[in-house]
């Protein structure tokens, strides 16, 4: 990485150090611009807002779109009304979850006998993998103390051998 330079006594302000230094406070750099201020943006049917986006200092604001930060955001968004941002009400945040949230597929109180057969061997499949898990662990550890005996032997092996040599080898 490069360190900022001075060059005729004004800081270079092109390099990563000043770069690094500006997205850490809250400004990222897109297109050669730095990008510190915040656009956001509602449907302009329903006046909920949609997105927010980082653009450069220079942005122009098109239709539905405002610098003006929402203060809070209580339910699943808010919306636009007029010049501010206005929390959802409860009937507004339960159509608003129902038109761009899926459900969650419900649990069947009875399972039938196909639902039952899935559950029996994925019982089955848990059981195996962890007995399998188990016996790799158990071939390690067998093949490690293999390996000890292995390393014994040969040690024995070659004191016999010296001994047998009368010291000489």
């Amino acid at each position: 990485m490069a360190l900022q330079t001075i060059q005729h006594g004004q800081p270079n302000w092109d390099t990563p150090i000043n770069d690094m230094f500006n997205v850490h406070f809250g400004k990222s750099k897109k297109g050669g611009k730095f990008m510190s201020k915040t656009v956001y943006r509602w449907d302009p049917t329903t006046n909920y807002q949609t997105s927010q986006e980082n653009v450069a200092d220079d942005y122009q604001l098109k239709a539905n779109e405002t610098f003006d930060k929402p203060e809070r955001i209580d339910k699943s968004t808010v919306k636009r009304v007029g010049n501010q941002w206005v929390q959802l009400t409860d009937a507004e945040d339960a159509a608003y979850k129902k038109a761009h949230y899926m459900p969650m597929p419900g649990i069947p109180k009875n399972p039938n006998s196909a639902d039952k057969a899935v559950n029996a061997l994925g019982q089955q499949v848990a059981m195996l993998t962890a007995e399998n898990q188990q016996l790799k662990a158990a071939v390690k550890s067998g093949n490690e103390a293999t390996q000890q005996l292995g390393m014994q032997l040969a040690t024995l092996i070659a004191k016999n051998a010296t001994t047998q040599n009368g010291g000489n080898q």
